[in-house]
């Protein structure tokens, strides 16, 4: 399948989640190695899902984790793209590595912070990936990329619905889903990814 979108689906811990996103066509399915975010995953599953799934980018997805062990732990993996949550780390990762930066914007502080040091990003930065979870503010951060005409590949990973994902604004570069907890193997709730992918599916 194909879809008129780039899709990041995110958070993926289990092999349903996996097979059912790659069957779809999105673009990148990433893993949550952050024992401190919710929903993490071993490495060794993650290692055991990826050699399940093709057609697919994959994200290590290291949170907060330290710039040593992060070096460490993919350096073992040896493949894929690099998702953190801190700038200084990205940066320094992304002379070598293929690097998604996560922004998280909590308040209208963090929202300024993050406009005052977009400038100064390293272009080697793969992506751009900024999530919200204060309604109130997603038409500031909407107006705020919007202005800053970044180079870096953007994806929004707020307020994104079934019913307005086709309205995504052009200057966002795509989507950044997220997967969800498996119940019992083999039993999912697609209700929500699914009607989004659907939406965004291109018909044969």
């Amino acid at each position: 399948m194909n879809l008129k979108s780039f899709v990041k689906v995110g958070n993926i811990s289990n092999l349903s989640d996996a097979r059912y996103c790659a069957g779809f066509g999105v673009d990148m399915i990433g893993f949550n190695l952050d024992p401190q975010n919710d929903n993490p995953v071993a490495l060794e599953t993650a290692r055991e899902i990826m050699g399940w799934v093709a057609g697919v980018d994959l994200v290590m997805e290291y949170g907060n984790l330290p710039l040593a062990q992060i070096r460490e732990t993919h350096q073992n993996i040896g493949t894929g793209y690099l998702q953190v949550n801190s700038v200084e780390v990205a940066q320094a990762l992304a002379t070598d590595a293929k690097v998604i930066l996560k922004i998280h914007i909590d308040d209208a502080n963090d929202l300024t912070a993050f406009t005052s040091e977009a400038d100064g990003l390293s272009e080697d930065i793969a992506y751009l990936l900024i999530d919200c979870q204060d309604e109130s503010l997603y038409l500031d951060i909407d107006q705020a990329i919007s202005e800053l005409e970044l180079t870096i590949p953007t994806l929004k990973a707020f307020d994104v619905t079934a019913d307005n994902v086709l309205a995504k604004p052009a200057f966002y570069h795509g989507i950044a889903l997220s997967g969800s907890h498996e119940e019992k193997s083999g039993f999912k709730d697609y209700d929500e990814l699914a009607d989004i992918l659907e939406v965004l599916e291109i018909e044969d």
